[in-house]
């Protein structure tokens, strides 16, 4: 008894004709009957009763029918899942920028879920600077950041801007509406490391008060800025974007302050030379994603 001769038994059940069956399974109507015959033969009942062109199911084998549909079910979905094991599984590797990393990822990763449901995913989270060295050798095929990467066989998307604000914890700010440049400098301000893009425009803008220098603290975790400013530390300054679950929740509030921060234009990169296609697949998706939550 084999997987063929349950098959066509099936099809002889749901024609009634072997001529049909033969047609359909692409065998001659002798080879169809060699078939019923040898699976009559092996469980030595008849199943089928013929009269004339048409063909008539014996007690037999009716109960034999619900036997062989379940077999050949079960047959479809082995294969189907064979068919799983032995694709390729797809490596996505991704470079981000930890602004980009709260706010962002969260939902990218959703859609791309969807269609690479299989897929295996490595995520650096790292400065825009250290990113782009991550692409240059090709040891990620997409890389979102600030900033564009000026390199012959490497193409950017613009994905839209963000814009830095200046956040407290409700506790910090208490019941002040509106700071001044003075109350803003006389805390201690949180922000990215020295050296980053964000910590030399911030302090290019305060420098341009005539005040005392304010006391700087540069971190280069996002989880640990936000972690500093929800203990009320000092007043960071990080897009809405990346501290939306917190802003929602009432932990941290935009301050209202004059010193308008510096916005940036975020990019998806990836590089054209790579032998895989998953980098422009990622930026594809990321140019429609990024649509509905970045200020296009």
């Amino acid at each position: 008894m084999n997987i063929s001769q349950m098959e066509t038994f099936v099809w002889i059940a749901t024609l009634k004709n072997f001529n049909a069956v033969a047609h359909r399974l692409n065998v001659t109507q002798p080879g169809i009957s060699a078939r019923i015959a040898g699976l009559e033969n092996e469980l030595g009942t008849k199943l089928l009763i013929r009269h004339n062109k048409r063909v008539a199911l014996t007690s037999h084998g009716r109960r034999f029918l619900r036997y062989a549909q379940d077999v050949l079910r079960l047959t479809d979905d082995l294969r189907a899942e064979r068919e799983v094991v032995d694709k390729p599984v797809p490596m996505l590797r991704l470079g981000i920028v930890g602004t980009l990393a709260f706010g962002f990822l969260p939902g990218f990763l959703n859609q791309m879920a969807e269609k690479f449901p299989y897929a295996e995913i490595d995520i650096i989270v790292d400065s825009a600077v250290n990113i782009q060295k991550h692409l240059s050798n090709r040891e990620i095929d997409a890389a979102f950041i600030n900033g564009m990467i000026y390199e012959t066989d490497i193409r950017a998307f613009h994905l839209g801007e963000i814009e830095l604000k200046w956040i407290a914890s409700p506790k910090l700010v208490k019941s002040k509406k509106k700071y001044t440049v003075s109350d803003v400098i006389k805390n201690r301000i949180i922000s990215f490391e020295e050296g980053t893009h964000v910590n030399l425009e911030l302090r290019r803008l305060l420098k341009t008060y005539d005040t005392r220098p304010p006391c700087m603290i540069g971190c280069s975790s996002v989880g640990i800025l936000i972690e500093l400013v929800n203990e009320g530390y000092g007043i960071g300054t990080l897009p809405e974007l990346t501290v939306r679950r917190q802003l929602e929740s009432g932990e941290i509030v935009v301050v209202n302050a004059p010193l308008r921060l510096p916005t940036f234009d975020v990019f998806v990169c990836y590089a054209m030379d790579s032998p895989s296609k998953n980098g422009i697949s990622m930026a594809e998706m990321a140019r429609s994603f990024a649509a509905s939550i970045l200020d296009a």
